[in-house]
């Protein structure tokens, strides 16, 4: 699958106000009258492209699956040659409080190692990150977690690290006052970070592989266990890590179980809710980074692999498909401009906009740019 770049402007200059799409092969920018289109002739390092962030000063900074990472200046592209051949599955992309710039390479294949680049705001070159006290480095279960108020964590050995601005120190996550925590002796991945500063953490067995899903306040030092319903699990799953956490405004939890297609809601007081799944007329929930979403309306968005999208508003269940005016059956991606128009990306092309309770097409589905994966 070829990936590529769409821009939606909505101002006069290019780095005020705009939201980014990231799909198939090509790079364009788009507003009312004008379109340009961007690809290796015009200096980008790849037409198969990962994940797109931007900086303070307005630069866009471009992943490729295949090796290299450009940076666009609003003219020109610039490319980081000590990047070249170390990605063969692309990697994770991002940008922390002390605009260091972070690219962790995906190695090919079981065993290969996941390699970790720095490049600090006032340098030119990346260079592999090294921290006598991590350990080896790479490693191949090495992952970086970012968070929207621009904390870099990087899961490794076992443990979360935190950037401080100098290294990564491991996060102390504290016993109770009974000495025990149900993080002791666990595998911990950092899934998410929500707007109370609380950590939703999975917690796994070494030895049996058993998962739990606890958060941490980081505020009041305590810890919850998620008791999922095991009578809602298909016989033969199992909680896994690779699920999807997210806190909304209202502090309810979401958690985006692929692939038994299900997504588990519990209220503020991780008390459980309900479920949606098969059951409700939906299947093939992703599980990828972008496929859940809430709008400045408190509704939820979920794309689906084959069903459409997935609207929640106020505990209210809404299927919308292609009949009903999406673009797709398989929706990848979610955005929201400053007018609170909702974007929605498909598999096959498609561009949706949802404005005033109605979808609106904005590109069609089989269109060249082929699936778009985010926005």
């Amino acid at each position: 699958l070829k990936t590529s770049l769409i821009c939606f402007k909505r101002v006069q200059f290019f780095f005020r106000a705009f939201t980014l799409v990231f799909f198939c092969e090509l790079c364009v920018l788009k507003k009312v009258g004008y379109s340009r289109v961007f690809g290796i002739k015009d200096g980008l390092n790849s037409n198969l492209l990962n994940s797109v962030v931007e900086d303070s000063e307005g630069n866009i900074w471009i992943l490729s699956q295949n090796k290299n990472l450009s940076k666009y200046d609003g003219v020109n592209f610039t490319s980081f040659p000590e990047l070249n051949g170390t990605m063969s599955l692309g990697g994770q992309l991002s940008i922390d409080k002390w605009q260091n710039m972070w690219v962790l390479a995906f190695g090919a294949g079981a065993g290969v190692n996941n390699v970790l680049y720095r490049k600090p705001k006032n340098e030119k070159t990346f260079r592999e990150y090294k921290q006598p006290n991590l350990g080896n480095l790479p490693a191949t279960t090495l992952l970086l977690t970012h968070t929207t108020d621009f904390e870099t964590y990087l899961n490794h050995r076992k443990k979360v690290y935190m950037f401080n601005g100098k290294q990564f120190g491991e996060v102390i996550y504290p016993k109770t006052q009974n000495g025990s925590s149900f993080l002791d002796n666990k595998n911990l991945l950092l899934a998410h970070k929500d707007h109370n500063e609380s950590h939703w953490i999975w917690a796994t067995e070494p030895i049996t592989g058993r998962t739990d899903l606890v958060s941490f306040d980081t505020k009041t030092k305590e810890y919850e266990k998620i008791e999922f319903p095991q009578s809602k699990i298909p016989a033969g799953a199992n909680i896994n890590r690779g699920w999807q956490v997210y806190v909304a405004s209202d502090d309810k939890i979401y958690v985006v179980a692929h692939p038994i297609n299900m997504i588990f809601i519990f209220d503020k007081n991780r008390n459980f809710l309900t479920t949606y799944g098969a059951a409700n007329g939906f299947i093939g929930i992703m599980a990828a980074s972008g496929t859940i979403f809430e709008d400045k309306y408190g509704s939820i968005w979920v794309g689906t692999r084959g069903n459409g999208v997935i609207q929640l508003p106020n505990e209210r269940f809404t299927n919308f498909t292609p009949q009903d005016g999406t673009q797709g059956k398989m929706i990848f991606g979610f955005g929201e401009d400053a007018k609170n128009r909702v974007w929605l990306g498909s598999s096959v092309g498609g561009i949706t906009l949802y404005k005033d309770k109605t979808f609106q097409t904005v590109v069609p589905s089989l269109s060249p740019f082929g699936r778009i994966s985010a926005f």
